[in-house]
Formats: structure tokens, C-alpha cells, sequence
């Protein structure tokens, strides 16, 4: 028999989902494939975007903590998950919750790690065609009524090096893959990424 931190039976699991989540995943929490189903009911209180009050008055009835990057998972909050086992970040980071807490109160930490990698790279990309092609500074002029093709032309990205700086590796490999795949939809025939730097 499933038990509880404490020692009691446990014959479901109350999931309190603190941070904005997609439709699709809170109807696969809800409704899991056959496959995925846990070997006890899950009940699932969804409180999105609520105060730390609320996360605090509905954290004691909950086994798992499934959050975002909004709610900050301090000691006050361990501390009133007086049932949590798991603390589960639907982000890539721990960064609002306090693991080394959590883990000596015998609460399991997980994240997502990679969720967001490939939709950051592609921002990237994005941000970098706008900087090399002076897409911000054209569209500025032409909202005023003026446009100079010449003035901006920019600088195309085939055959050019690029360093990345400030990415950490697995932003950086996306970013890579991106760039040097032929068949990725964003590929720039001819750069390649000599660097990625932390």
C-alpha cells in the first residue's frame, strides 16, 4: 500500500497546480492514458496565478506541488506541505524553489529541463535575423512614411561565424542544431557556431 509522508495511507493523491499551464497538460493530469495512470485516484485543485496566501491555505491538503516560475516555494511553503512528497516544476530550473529544504524534509524536487529549449533558440534566432537584417530600424521608419532600401540592407548571415555568449549548454546546442541542420526550419546555409560560452 501507497503511503503518505507521514505514515498514513495513501489512497489518492491531491495535486495543487499553482502556475498557468497549458490546457492539454491539465487535461492529461486530469484524464491520463491508461498507460500513465497512477495506481491511485488523483484529485486535481487548480489555483493558477493565485496569492501566496492561497498557495499556503491549500499547500497542507496537497501531495504534490506542481508549479511554474510564479510561486516561490520557500520554507513557509515546505513547511505548510506538512503531506507534500513531491514539488514538481512544470520550468527548466529550480530556481524558486528551495531544494536543499525540501530534500531534508524528504520532498522529492523534479523540473522539466529542456521544455523551453528549442521555443528559446528559435527566439534567438529570431532576435538575431532582426539585429543582422536592421529589421527594428526599418520598421520604425516606415511606421513614420519613409523607407531607404540601401540604408537597410543589413548584413546576411550565410557564410558568417557566430558566437554565442551567455547561453547555457543546452540553449546552446538547440541554438546549433538550428543553425547547422540542413533540414531545420530555421537553418542559415553556411553560418556556423564556432562558441557558446556560459
Amino acid at each position: 500500500m501507497l503511503r503518505r509522508r507521514d505514515g498514513r495511507p495513501l489512497d489518492k493523491v491531491i495535486v495543487l497546480v499553482t502556475g498557468k499551464l497549458d490546457d492539454r497538460c491539465l487535461m492529461m493530469l486530469q484524464s491520463p492514458p491508461e498507460d500513465l495512470k497512477p495506481p491511485v485516484p488523483m484529485e486535481i485543485v487548480v489555483k493558477a496565478d493565485c496569492s501566496r496566501q492561497e498557495v499556503l491555505a491549500a499547500v497542507g491538503q496537497a501531495d504534490v506541488l506542481l508549479t511554474r516560475s510564479e510561486t516561490t516555494v520557500d520554507r513557509e511553503v515546505i513547511d505548510a506541505g506538512k503531506n507534500l512528497s513531491v514539488i514538481a516544476r512544470a520550468a527548466v530550473g529550480y530556481g524558486n524553489i528551495d531544494v536543499d529544504y525540501a530534500t531534508l524534509q524528504g520532498v522529492l524536487v523534479v523540473n522539466t529541463p529542456g521544455k523551453n529549449t528549442n521555443s528559446a533558440a528559435e527566439l534567438t534566432m529570431g532576435l538575431l535575423l532582426n539585429m543582422a537584417r536592421l529589421i527594428p530600424s526599418a520598421n520604425e521608419i516606415m511606421k513614420q512614411g519613409g523607407w531607404d532600401r540601401h540604408r537597410f540592407t543589413g548584413s546576411e548571415l550565410l557564410g558568417k561565424k557566430i558566437g554565442l555568449i551567455g547561453l547555457d549548454t543546452s540553449h546552446a546546442t538547440a541554438f546549433t542544431e538550428i543553425l547547422n541542420n540542413p533540414a531545420a526550419k530555421d537553418h542559415v546555409p553556411g553560418a556556423k557556431v564556432v562558441a557558446a560560452f556560459k
